[in-house]
């Protein structure tokens, strides 16, 4: 379908939100009652442990796991008997495994306030929800680090008020401003190997913060988190830093350290990983939007077919919101027009972009299969820069600048042939004077084609995002060569045509 009519009015036929949805799907919410959402949940949960056996999970087993008799976890449900605990309905959802966004789902409809992120207790909560831990495994993870447990008793409103709030002021420390910088692990590799270069989950984190204590600042500690998950606990003197406490194994095995045990000083500890749980958030928002880099382009190998796709920000009318995205093979061609970022979800893979991010993305506003059908100068200029930069991207292919799978990065010659499963086809030894590597005795090995396959082959294999040898010999006979598969044609064709 052309669209020939946008260069005066652009915008004229542009597609609104369908806020007729957004509508639907609230009054439908709106009309779920708990008891039906729960009721709901619990044959979700028997279908997928039980199959389906209806006297192996019912409402007798929730009440036994949440230690209460049933007829009350059933005037509860059924709001007969409402409680105002929050941390009944939070257990009856740990219990039934459920989401963090279909917990506050539940709580919403009770109604409740949402799991709140910025508040310590209920961010453990939230993890143990995204971890899948039972209602006593969360009450032992919570006891561990001094915070309220999840409060079933009856008539205990004090308890339930102790676990609605837990101010960062209420330990016996006063915390300097954390520093949390991220870095990327292995750059040099990630940045010429196409399949890391923009993967938000490439980045770790070096946190540190210092803690004085309020009743003698003299007393200071320094906290450290390797990764962001196991800490190091130092205290500061006048002499030097003493390590006084660690989790991490090797610390403690060489450095002579235990776990902490100052209740005080764990706070502290989640502390610092909430705040680099946040900044590691930040870092996904920003690798999630092409805004934040004006171009990014990359390529994969789509079932034996190199595919190059790009995506840049219209930062010569930033105000109008506009993302311009390119994707060419042999097959095809193709230029979209989107208000949203769309790159990442086609970097990442759909699975993969859910899980990072948890939200889908609308269609694009407009789709173009040639540039002749582009009337808007401003829009064809964008797709010419992004050809351009395509070609520049597939040169470095050719030129072995960038790779689709940096292999000899990545891999060592034991992992290539474990790869391809050809140890034994190598007949590959290891080598204990020399080191652990594996050593093929063989040069050359016949693939299913009947023709020779040599290591520098399987590299060259690796290095196209090529995992087996029935892949190897099906790109070789389609292509005449492996080489031959980063000949992109079409895309020198269209170059020219722009």
């Amino acid at each position: 379908m052309k669209h020939n009519n946008y260069s005066r009015r652009p915008f004229a036929s542009r597609p609104t939100y369908d806020y007729s949805k957004l509508i639907a799907a609230a009054m439908e919410e709106s009309q779920t009652d708990f008891s039906s959402f729960i009721n709901e949940k619990i044959r979700d949960l028997r279908n997928k442990y039980y199959d389906c056996e209806v006297r192996r999970f019912n409402r007798s087993t929730l009440a036994g796991i949440l230690g209460m008799d049933v007829s009350t976890l059933t005037k509860i449900i059924n709001q007969t008997q409402a409680t105002r605990k929050r941390d009944v309905i939070i257990a009856i959802c740990v219990a039934l495994q459920m989401t963090e966004s279909e917990t506050n789902l539940a709580l919403n409809l009770y109604p409740m306030a949402p799991l709140n992120p910025y508040n310590l207790r209920d961010l453990v909560i939230i993890q143990a929800l995204h971890d899948k831990l039972a209602v006593n495994t969360l009450n032992v993870v919570l006891s561990n680090h001094k915070m309220p447990t999840l409060n079933l008793l009856r008539g205990d409103s004090k308890s339930e008020l102790c676990s609605y709030y837990y101010p960062y002021s209420s330990t016996s420390y006063k915390e300097d401003s954390p520093k949390i910088t991220p870095y990327c692990v292995d750059a040099e590799c990630s940045d010429i190997s196409l399949h890391e270069r923009y993967h938000p989950d490439k980045y770790n984190y070096i946190s540190e913060m210092i803690v004085r204590s309020k009743a003698d600042p003299s007393e200071q500690y320094r906290i450290e988190l390797d990764g962001g998950s196991a800490y190091d606990i130092f205290q500061l003197t006048g002499d030097g830093d003493k390590h006084l406490y660690s989790d991490n194994y090797f610390h403690q095995k060489y450095h002579d350290t235990q776990p902490c045990d100052n209740p005080d000083l764990l706070i502290e500890v989640t502390k610092l990983k909430e705040y680099t749980e946040r900044k590691a958030r930040y870092v996904h928002q920003m690798c999630g939007d092409t805004r934040y880099y004006g171009r990014r382009l990359s390529a994969d190998n789509d079932h034996g077919q190199l595919v190059i796709y790009g995506e840049s920000f219209g930062y010569d009318a930033p105000e109008l919101c506009e993302y311009y995205q390119i994707e060419v093979s042999s097959a095809q061609c193709v230029f979209t027009v989107s208000d949203t970022s769309r790159f990442m979800r086609k970097y990442l893979g759909e699975a993969e972009w859910l899980r990072l991010y948890g939200n889908p993305i609308s269609p694009p506003s407009f789709r173009f299969t040639s540039l002749s059908e582009i009337t808007e100068t401003r829009w064809k200029k964008q797709f010419v820069d992004l050809l351009e930069s395509a070609q520049e991207l597939l040169t470095d292919l050719q030129q072995k600048k960038l790779f689709l799978f940096n292999a000899h990065g990545w891999l060592g010659i034991d992992d290539l042939m474990h790869l391809f499963k050809v140890e034994d086809d190598f007949d590959c030894f290891q080598d204990d004077e020399y080191g652990l590597d594996a050593i093929p005795r063989r040069d050359q090995i016949d693939g299913p084609d009947g023709k020779p396959i040599t290591v520098d082959d399987l590299w060259l294999a690796a290095e196209l995002d090529i995992t087996s040898v029935a892949d190897l010999c099906a790109t070789r006979a389609r292509y005449g060569s492996l080489e031959q598969f980063l000949q992109l044609d079409t895309l020198d064709l269209l170059h020219k045509k722009a």
